[in-house]
């Protein structure tokens, strides 16, 4: 036998290796495929878990830009781009936080469909955006574009939000059907369900322990009294708005007590409770009073959006530029009149002025240019402008028209203000003499065409003493 296995012991010695390494094989496949069902399972559910509060979210979005197409009255320019752009922020931070929920990732790819589902939900209000500020002219409502135009803008941003519903609901069923067999909500932007409250419901009596309800809604006004006898509690609610209420699922019902589901302009939608009644006589009552209005991505609902935003006056451009206060270096005296700003005794003044944009669009390019002309020397008056730039004597010794400069620390090209925005440009000192009297012009302009702002005043250097 030892002749034999010293004969073949390299023979030996490799099939030795190879049932060594087969052994190790089998025994990692064992322990791999006895394990991955619970930690599947386990990444499934921590999957599922932290994707909830971004579905909750992000179908809190999609219902606010519904209700948005629903009901666009009432919102100023700027209020309805201002709404439009944290819409648009917020959809693409949903889209940021989906991606960095992976990796481990969970069963059968699932996670890839989430996250292409609030992706084309990024594009769809990407593209809503684009539509509305077409319409708007943009941002500086200088190039309005046409409603045929913006209408194909906004059927490819229904395209988007269906293929993303789709998505996610491929999403939801990967991950029920996987070994954790996870849940994860609902999350619709294509249709929402709204309840609004109806009509008045008919009172009620028993005794001996009398409960009497008596409930009213007018289009502005809800009134609910509640009296019980013998422990005699009064309840009065009352709101400035009928409730409404909103369901993404029929098993999921939300409330809020405004006429439109989202809270206000910009704001998120936080703080909106279940829907509940004292009892299930109410809950029933408010069940046969309620309204249900289904909110869509239809081709009807965007053309009524289209052609409101088309009417609304609130939403027309105005560009408009404005100096809305000023500043002098001297300061004037207290004798300084509307017309004429009296400085003391000065060999050099200065003037700081601060432009606004009192319109309700975006201006480019806003610059600032100033002139000073001598009037009178007090000795005598000046000639014509015309007259000094022919070089004929100016009586007095008054010189022509100086160019004033204003200071540096702004853009070659302008400043860019937002509806609301200012800006202070100050001149460069500029010489003047006591006893002199000057017309000073500061002009505001914008690389809009007409658009620009002129202040007029006349400077006297008080004499010395």
């Amino acid at each position: 036998m030892l002749r034999y296995l010293k004969r073949r012991k390299r023979s030996v010695l490799v099939f030795a290796l190879v049932a060594v390494l087969a052994g190790v094989v089998a025994g990692g496949l064992y322990e791999v495929s006895g394990k991955p069902g619970p930690y599947a399972s386990s990444i499934d559910l921590s999957y599922a878990s932290l994707m909830q509060p971004v579905a909750r979210n992000s179908s809190s979005l999609g219902a606010q830009i519904l209700d948005l197409i629903y009901h666009p009255q009432g919102l100023s320019r700027v209020a309805m781009m201002d709404r439009v752009e944290s819409l648009v922020q917020a959809t693409s931070t949903d889209a940021a936080e989906v991606s960095n929920l992976v990796p481990p990732y969970p069963s059968g790819g699932s996670a890839r469909y989430c996250t292409r589902s609030l992706a084309a939900r990024f594009r769809a209000a990407s593209m809503f955006r684009t539509g509305v500020y077409g319409l708007l002219g943009g941002p500086t409502g200088s190039s309005p574009q046409s409603a045929s135009s913006v209408l194909s803008d906004l059927a490819d941003a229904a395209k988007l939000v269906a293929g993303s519903d789709a998505l996610w609901r491929r999403c939801v069923t990967m991950l029920r059907d996987a070994s954790g067999h996870a849940r994860l909500q609902p999350s619709i932007w294509e249709t929402v369900r709204v309840v609004t409250a109806g009509s008045t419901s008919a009172p009620t009596s028993s005794t001996p322990n009398r409960t009497t309800s008596t409930s009213s809604s007018t289009p502005n006004r809800t009134t609910s009294t509640t009296s019980s006898t013998p422990n005699r509690a009064t309840t009065t609610t009352s709101s400035s708005s009928s409730s409404s209420t909103l369901s993404t699922s029929s098993s999921r019902v939300l409330t809020s007590t405004a006429k439109s589901i989202v809270p206000g302009a910009g704001s998120a939608t936080t703080g909106v409770p279940l829907l509940s009644h004292g009892s299930r006589t109410s809950s029933l009552a408010a069940k046969r009073s309620s309204r249900v209005q289904v909110l869509s991505w239809s081709h009807a609902a965007l053309n009524a959006f289209v052609a409101a935003l088309a009417a609304d006056s609130l939403l027309v451009p105005h560009q408009s530029v404005s100096i809305t206060t000023y500043a002098l270096s001297p300061s004037p005296l207290p004798s300084s009149t509307s017309g004429v700003l009296r400085i003391p005794p000065a060999s050099s003044f200065s003037v700081q002025v601060v432009a606004g944009d009192s319109g309700n669009t975006y201006l480019r390019g806003v610059t600032v240019s100033g002139e000073i002309r001598c009037v009178s020397s007090g000795t005598g008056s000046a000639t014509s402008s015309s007259s000094t730039r022919a070089g004929q004597p100016v009586i007095g010794g008054c010189g022509g028209t100086t160019r004033m400069v204003a200071g540096a620390g702004h853009p070659p090209g302008g400043v860019s203000l937002d509806p609301g925005g200012t800006v202070a440009f100050v001149f460069r000192p500029v010489k003047v003499k006591p006893a002199w009297t000057y017309s000073v012009l500061v002009t505001v302009h914008s690389t809009l065409p007409g658009v620009s702002s002129r202040w007029q005043f006349t400077l006297a250097v008080s004499p010395d003493n």
